[in-house]
């Protein structure tokens, strides 16, 4: 393990964060065996008010694991320098125990979590809280993830080792790596299926298909991460041979990763919650979640096209 103070700032953190989680989930067990909406006693009033403040420390923790996920980046680019033959964060990965795997996990978890609180949101607007037993019966499937998460990320960075040899970005990510991510999509693939999601995406959007706009957000997320790292990412970083998506982040290309990821993440989570809303409220208006999905996605689009424009204005070339 390296210890340093971010890595024991976020090890503190994120064990504060599951204390928390798990006396949420203790109201929230309590709340799924006895809360009845009908019934107006001493009993279901202590049961709502427990309710109330489990619902204000989940938001709190699961507002803290947005703030970390990115942290976690930073984190694991900080540790770059400390390993051999690691020039980002992807050479910390692929230190890590199944350290892409715990990226996937971290990903589902932020999924969850955005889910948990748009479903938090539609029961408060409603003054007979309809949803309320069932919010706290999905929060304990997130509990879950939550769980496995924090575990996983405290075992991988326990057993990371300065000493080892890593392979970094050039090689994990290069055309002709033979690891899984190096045989994945490349270049004009990648930009094919992302243009082409993008196209589903905003005509399941244009229609009001709600459902299939949020397939189209799920699908879109991998193929714009595989966009980012072979289509994109050479125009930001101006070198035709540099496809990573970690270097991103680092302050040479002025933290850009940051907003592009967020972007993403938020704008594909948001429109799977638009679909997810629609299986447990389908009187309410899915266009207000889709149009704040649609413009996220929209001003990635934008972003992106932005650095591919400007190198070409520069240079008249394409990469």
């Amino acid at each position: 393990m390296i210890l340093s103070g971010g890595s024991i700032a976020y090890l503190a953190v994120e064990s504060v964060s599951m204390g928390l989680a798990l006396l949420a989930g203790y109201g929230a067990w309590k709340i799924t065996r006895g809360y009845e909406a009908y019934r107006f006693d001493a009993k279901q009033y202590r049961l709502f008010a427990l309710g109330e403040l489990s619902s204000s420390i989940i938001r709190f923790i699961l507002g803290v694991k947005w703030i970390l996920f990115f942290y976690y980046a930073y984190l694991l680019d900080s540790f770059a320098p400390q390993l051999i033959g690691a020039m980002c964060a992807t050479g910390v990965v692929n230190a890590l125990w199944e350290g892409w795997w715990l990226y996937g996990w971290k990903l589902l978890t932020l999924l969850l979590a955005t889910l948990w609180l748009v479903m938090h949101q539609d029961d408060r607007q409603r003054e007979d809280q309809p949803y309320f037993r069932l919010k706290f019966l999905f929060y304990l499937a997130v509990l879950g993830a939550l769980a496995v998460e924090y575990l996983w990320s405290v075992a991988a960075l326990w057993g990371l080792e300065p000493q080892r040899m890593v392979s970094c970005c050039s090689s994990t990510f290069s055309a002709g790596s033979a690891g899984a991510l190096g045989e994945g999509m490349m270049s004009e693939r990648s930009l094919y299926a992302f243009l082409g999601l993008f196209g589903v995406m905003s005509g399941a959007y244009g229609v009001g298909w709600v459902r299939l706009f949020g397939l189209a957000n799920l699908l879109f997320l991998p193929s714009a991460l595989w966009a980012i790292i072979y289509f994109f990412s050479p125009y930001i970083y101006a070198i035709p041979t540099h496809t990573c998506p970690f270097c991103l982040i680092q302050f040479e290309y002025y933290g850009i990763g940051y907003l592009l990821y967020l972007l993403l993440f938020a704008g594909s989570f948001l429109g799977v919650a638009s679909a997810f809303r629609s299986l447990y409220a389908k009187e309410m208006d899915p266009k207000p979640l889709m149009r704040i999905s649609m413009g996220l996605q929209l001003l990635l689009l934008m972003v992106l096209w932005g650095y591919v424009l400007g190198y070409f204005w520069i240079n008249g070339a394409w990469l």
